[in-house]
């Protein structure tokens, strides 16, 4: 059967059960309602006959934005297709237009897999043919979603991919660390780049290692307080001692703690991946001279600071 194009009164209309979209924007659909009553509705929706109404694939949006606007009718591409095909449209339509929240996408991708292809023994190259993405987006997506429900990360601070830089770590250092990354005291490239340390390290040394990181995470955020505090006095008219040149100790600090977190945790694993033995000795040996050098710049600091 032909698609068909008619106004259909917005009552008769429902939301589709698979929208991805969690939460809607009411300002966003204010403005598209404004937008409907000086220029009218520029494009349809696609509806399928349901029961004694219609289904809503794709346009929640518009029609939302049509009640708002006190419409009577909207105007729908009305065709038929089963709960498979309307879920696809559903999930295919977020996906390529505004973007859906990290867990709003995974879970839409996870659901479309487990219901209509797993099931019946389609693949999952298939499944990314119809939706109209690469394969590996689609297994990144569906087995982040089954490590984010592992982990009980419902926070939409945490992204697929900070859900996926924790993939076989332990869910006690998994769970503190994205704990962390929501609360601000470690970002995305933190949490990343201490991840293969926690997988690598043995289970006594976790909870040392990813305190360790929050602390030093919290330092950083105090001073950073600091310097917006006192930034805001300056402007204020404040004319005593300013500590607004504490901005240039944070960056340093930062280049401190950056190349400390590198470092601190490096074990005979590290050094074994340099295959030459000559240049894994140079390699120990420069770590031993370095070693050295910051004991004496420490016992100095501490003497100048007496």
């Amino acid at each position: 059967m032909p698609d068909i194009v008619r106004a259909i009164a917005t009552d008769k209309i429902k939301p589709n059960p698979y929208q991805p979209r969690e939460t809607f924007d009411k300002d966003k659909i204010q403005e598209l309602a404004d937008s409907f009553e000086t220029i009218g509705m520029m494009q349809h929706i696609l509806v399928r006959p349901h029961g004694k109404g219609y289904q809503i694939a794709v346009g929640e949006r518009r029609w939302k934005a049509a009640q708002m606007a006190k419409m009577k009718t909207i105007s729908c591409v009305v065709r038929k297709m089963d709960d498979k095909t309307l879920q696809l449209c559903s999930v295919a339509e977020n996906m390529h237009r505004e973007n859906l929240t990290s867990i709003e996408q995974e879970k839409a991708i996870y659901q479309l897999w487990t219901k209509h292809y797993e099931p019946v023994g389609k693949s999952m190259a298939q499944m990314s043919r119809e939706l109209g993405k690469d394969r590996s987006f689609v297994t990144y997506i569906v087995s982040g979603y089954q490590r984010r429900n592992e982990l009980d990360a419902v926070h939409d601070g945490v992204t697929t991919h900070d859900i996926r830089a924790t993939q076989t770590m332990d869910k006690g250092s998994a769970k503190k660390l994205l704990k962390a990354k929501v609360d601000g005291k470690i970002d995305a490239r933190q949490l990343e780049a201490i991840a293969p340390t926690i997988r690598r390290a043995p289970p006594e040394r976790r909870k040392t290692i990813v305190n360790e990181v929050i602390k030093a995470g919290e330092l950083k955020q105090k001073y950073d307080k600091d310097v917006v505090e006192a930034a805001e006095a300056h402007a204020d008219g404040y004319d005593g001692p300013t500590r607004i040149e504490k901005a240039a100790d944070v960056k340093k600090l930062d280049k401190f703690l950056n190349l400390w977190n590198q470092v601190r945790w490096w074990d005979k694993a590290e050094f074994m991946q340099i295959k030459d033995p000559e240049l894994r000795k140079k390699a120990v040996e420069a770590v031993s001279d370095a070693g050295t050098h910051l004991q004496r710049l420490a016992s100095a600091m501490r003497k100048a600071d007496v």
